[in-house]
């Protein structure tokens, strides 16, 4: 695509810049499926990488547009006009004077009694909500950013040096979108496009300006009561100022001051085409635009002829659109253009996101509602460490599990020992029960030589120091005592079980025939085994040892006796009724622990049967999320098919095309259902859990939907190379047909008076009117033999007959992955046009009449401003006779002039009251050598110079910028004072300007002095 920067202004601006991206950040998803047929189906963090830069200015924080879910980059692309105006319209109140200290480039334009009429909540509402149709806030809010430290112009210079750094073999063009009827776009438009130009003459580019420019009238069912009036005030106001823009020259520039060092004189026009629209049909069209506001329309509308321009053939066929589009000449008045757009597109990427929907649909609805086969082999496989789980880590169930599900164990033939509390690692074994006759050996029945307390308490000492505390965790002094080893047995069978557990449950709920129920159908399997297992252990033979401990306790009475010859033999009863008791107490201790180790694993079957349970849920949840984005699409696919200046193929209610493109994509759903594959993984603080394989980081629903479409994705992403003319084909389209719904489409979108038209044609002699109507179409053509090949041929020969420009896309080297078969476009241009004939001007001039004269003024430029004061002012002076016609539409010297309205009102004071007056040679002769000042209070007076025109005189003090000019201009201000001073200077002024011009003065400066005048004489009341 061609090289180019688009500007978007205020809130139509930007909204058409995010429907511009949008479109661009489809195509980089044509262009990521031909690099990665998975990539997402909308790439937020990289939306596009074609050579166009987007950048919008704005004062709205809050509404900012989305579009398809995309948005501007708030960091590069939205560049917010920071710039705080409260302090500054706080500033500009206090007075001129402080205003002039302070905001000195402001003042000229926005002046003291425009602030005072601004109400604080206004301005409150203008940091965060846009300018709400005040132009004097959009533009207040330029020269603040611009007088700060990083200003957005120098954003705007960097993006156009990054195209042309980058692209340094092609001219970037420029693109600017606005509208006339807020306050951003239109209070900023003007000063945006001086700053271009002054970076056009900077880099000595060739660059060209073109203006998209939403007329008011667009918004005027959206608008009512006074925000109305403003807005249609401010349209005509500025479509005032650009027109008087696209007429300046070197004789009558164009002043642009924002800062006292930092200024623009324009004297060429700083836009080479001009389009205007308002988003209704000519009254010629054949097609409306039912359905849909203007508003809504012309957004995308003039995002899609953005769009048209940067194709990569635009450059040979718009060769004749640049001669058509006259080339600005001064003094031309049919420097303006409209157009219309529309396109028949294959909507691939709505289409196959519903179908990849589809498919993942499906897989969930193919997973059994119950288990499909028997899960008895299963089970016995998992408990009895035979299954193969790959993502266990090598976790298996206790080895316990296999002898209780033994034959002998089936019999009920078990007995309780160390081997059911081992865990598989083996590391630590078991200590064995003590000898407690180790110590006293040299006991014998006959003989001992240890008191039997001795014997009992060393005896009692091992016994403790075998089983050790409970809850103690493991340790060099502790490796050899029982509780500590077995709580770290049990430890490791727990973790080892809690992972084996959810592997095992991972491998049958990822099966085919697998998912969460089947999952769940296997726990239960699980915990009616673990009950039977403990059922088992209950029952299986074991000793009292409460009969042992009686035999122990008596057995230690007697020993400690400590008397007869008998001392020995009840010593060594003793030992052997505590090793008996100590035997038995193991085997209990066993019997309990293998308890209640089955119970926590069973309790960790209901932990993974909660989690199984929640994917269930899960998994439902997506199946339902799934069927509403099918939903979704189609309602997206159903509203675009309404929109007016798009045709959608394939229609949404064409069952049997959708069903073809699904059948052709899909022949198994296998790979897809691979997605449905779950691990186990490790989460906080150690704890294993059931995760979705390669699921990243999102609800769970998400993850499901995700996964089904990262494997649909590649299905169907080969869907987007088909040609629109196949799918048009399929439909059984004429070519005929086809060609009229473009040309009808593609209707002009502006209501232009062609009658008007006609009439300012005749009125100008000089006027040929060569308006140029041209067509444009864009599509690729497929190749012969090739699918839609026929109808291509077909609806090319068609719109050939009707003089459309036809253009075949071809894929170049720079463009081969761009999507050139998804859409046909034509693009309709209507160049020479005059201004006063577009309906969207001439009927805003009541609007624009009733405020003119009202602070904040619709203008945004001193001299407009100004001139509509005065033009205004004319009127109400017809109106009570003073002049016999209201002044014209100021133009050229006259206009100049109202730059500078103290200098202009206070020389029509001081020539009143002849404190302004010409200098004659001596003698008779009237020839006038020059202005001078006079006082009639002995001040010496002060030369102006030697210019015999007046106007051409207040012109040079106004532009000069010399130091001499100031203190001329003074000279004229501190005559005006002084006349004031005189009782009669308000009847002297008057009946001045009821005499016939004097002074040899042209009748329309003679005019504009008059009017001058009265303004100045109100002021003074």
């Amino acid at each position: 695509m061609l090289p180019a920067l688009v500007i978007g202004l205020g809130g139509t601006g930007s909204a058409a810049a995010a429907h511009l991206k949008a479109r661009l950040a489809t195509e980089q998803r044509w262009q990521d499926l031909d690099r990665d047929a998975s990539a997402p189906a909308r790439g937020d963090s990289r939306p596009y990488d074609w050579p166009i830069l987007l950048r919008a200015l704005d004062v709205d924080r809050r509404n900012r547009p989305r579009v398809d879910g995309l948005s501007l980059d708030a960091d590069v692309e939205d560049l917010y006009l920071n710039g705080s105006i409260g302090g500054m319209i706080d500033k500009i109140r206090q007075g001129r004077e402080t205003a002039e200290a302070f905001y000195p480039t402001v003042v000229p334009w926005f002046g003291p009694e425009d602030a005072r009429r601004i109400r604080d909540d206004e301005a409150l509402d203008f940091l965060s909500e846009g300018a709400g149709q005040i132009r004097s806030f959009g533009r207040l809010s330029f020269f603040a950013d611009v007088l700060g430290s990083a200003p957005v112009t120098k954003r705007l210079e960097d993006a156009l040096d990054q195209l042309t750094r980058v692209h340094a073999d092609v001219t970037p063009n420029i693109y600017i979108i606005t509208s006339t009827a807020g306050g951003t776009g239109a209070g900023i438009l003007l000063d945006v496009l001086a700053t271009l130009q002054r970076m056009r003459q900077a880099h000595g580019a060739d660059f060209s300006v073109t203006l998209f420019c939403v007329l008011s009238g667009a918004f005027r069912k959206r608008l009512d009561g006074p925000q109305r009036q403003r807005s249609e005030a401010n349209g005509y106001a500025l479509l005032r100022e650009l027109d008087r823009l696209m007429h300046v020259g070197r004789e009558h520039p164009a002043d642009f001051r924002w800062a006292p060092r930092d200024a623009h004189q324009m004297t060429a026009a700083p836009v080479q085409y001009t389009y205007f629209i308002d988003g209704r049909r000519s009254r010629s069209a054949a097609r409306r635009l039912e359905g849909f506001g203007p508003e809504t329309v012309s957004p995308v509308a003039v995002a899609d002829a953005v769009y048209a321009h940067l194709l990569p053939t635009v450059g040979a066929a718009f060769s004749s659109y640049r001669v058509n589009a006259r080339q600005y000449r001064q003094g031309a008045t049919d420097l303006y253009s409209t157009f219309g757009v529309y396109m028949i597109e294959y909507a691939w990427e709505p289409v196959i996101r519903g179908l990849v929907s589809r498919a993942a649909l499906e897989v969930l609805q193919q997973l059994p509602a119950k288990a499909a086969r028997s899960l008895g082999d299963d089970v016995s496989q998992f408990l009895l460490g035979s299954m193969d789980i790959p993502d266990a880590d090598g976790a298996l169930p206790p080895p316990v599990l296999q002898e209780l599900d033994s034959e002998p164990a089936r019999e009920g033939l078990l007995g309780p020992t160390v081997s059911w509390l081992q865990s598989r690692d083996g590391g630590v074994p078991y200590p064995e029960a003590p000898n407690l006759l180790l110590p006293f050996e040299d006991i014998t029945s006959f003989r001992t030589d240890h008191r039997g307390q001795v014997v009992i308490d060393r005896t009692q000492e091992t016994v403790r120091a075998f089983w050790g505390d409970r809850d103690v965790p493991l340790a060099l002094k502790t490796r050899q005592q029982w509780h500590p080893v077995a709580g770290h047995h049990e430890k490791l069978i727990d973790q080892d079980w809690a992972v084996a557990l959810r592997g095992a449950v991972a491998r049958v709920m990822s099966r085919r025939d697998g998912g969460p129920r089947t999952g769940l159908a296997f726990l239960d399997l699980i915990r009616d085994r673990l009950e039977m297992y403990r059922a088992r252990v209950e029952n299986a033979p074991r000793q009292d040892p409460a009969h042992l401990k009686a035999a122990r306790d008596y057995a230690e009475e007697k020993a400690r006796e400590d008397r007869g010859f008998r001392r020995g033999r009840h010593q060594l009863d003793y030992l052997g009724a505590e090793y008996a008791l100590l035997l038995a107490h193991i085997q209990a201790d066993c019997h309990e622990r293998t308890l209640r180790m089955l119970d926590r694993m069973a309790q960790e079957v209901n932990a993974v049967r909660g989690e199984t349970d929640r994917w269930r849920a899960t998994v439902d949840d997506a199946a339902q999320a799934l069927a509403q984005q099918i939903e979704d699409v189609r309602k997206e696919r159903r509203d675009a098919e309404k929109f007016p200046l798009r045709h959608v193929v394939p229609q949404v209610d064409d069952r049997d095309t959708e069903q073809w493109l699904y059948e052709r994509s899909v022949s198994s759903l296998d790979t897809v259902a691979e997605a449905m594959a779950w691990r186990v993984t490790t989460g906080p603080g150690g704890r294993p859990g059931l995760v979705l394989a390669g699921a990243r980081p999102a609800p769970p629903v998400d993850q499901v939907i995700d996964a089904l479409a990262a494997r649909a994705r590649p299905i169907f992403a080969p869907l987007r190379r088909l040609s629109v003319f196949e799918l048009l084909e399929r439909g059984g389209r004429t070519a005929d047909d086809i060609g009229k719904e473009l040309k009808d489409g593609a209707d002009w979108l502006v209501d232009y008076d062609t009658d008007e038209h006609l009439r300012l044609v005749n009125q100008s002699p000089d006027d040929d009117d060569p308006h140029q109507k041209m067509h444009y179409a864009f599509a690729a053509l497929p190749a012969a033999a090739m699918p839609g090949a026929r109808l291509s041929r077909e609806l090319w020969e068609y719109l050939g007959q009707q003089q459309v420009d036809l253009n075949n896309i071809v894929p170049s080297a720079e463009s081969a992955d761009r999507p050139v078969t998804d859409k046909i476009m034509l693009f309709a241009s209507w160049h020479s046009l005059r201004l006063a004939a577009f309906d969207g001007f001439n009927d805003l001039r009541r609007s624009y009449e009733d405020r003119r004269a009202v602070p904040p003024s619709p203008h945004v430029i001193a001299e407009e401003k100004n001139a509509a004061l005065l033009e205004a002012k004319s009127e109400d002076l017809v109106g009570v006779g003073v002049l016999a016609r209201p002044l014209p539409r100021l133009t050229g010297d006259n206009l100049l002039l109202c730059r500078d309205f103290d200098l202009l009102t206070a020389a029509a004071v001081a020539l009143a009251n002849e404190r302004l007056a010409p200098m004659f040679p001596p003698g008779d002769s009237e020839q006038v050598l020059g202005w001078q000042t006079r006082s009639h209070r002995g001040e010496p007076g002060q030369e102006l110079g030697d210019e015999a025109r007046l106007g051409r005189l207040l012109k040079h003090l106004m532009t000069a910028g010399t130091k001499l000019a100031e203190i001329r201009r003074a000279a004229v201000l501190a005559a005006a004072e002084e006349a004031v001073r005189d009782l009669d200077w308000e009847y002297g002024t008057q009946r001045f300007y009821g005499l016939p011009p004097a002074y040899r003065i042209d009748p329309a400066l003679w005019q504009l002095l008059t009017v001058a005048a009265y303004v100045f004489i109100d002021k003074q009341k």
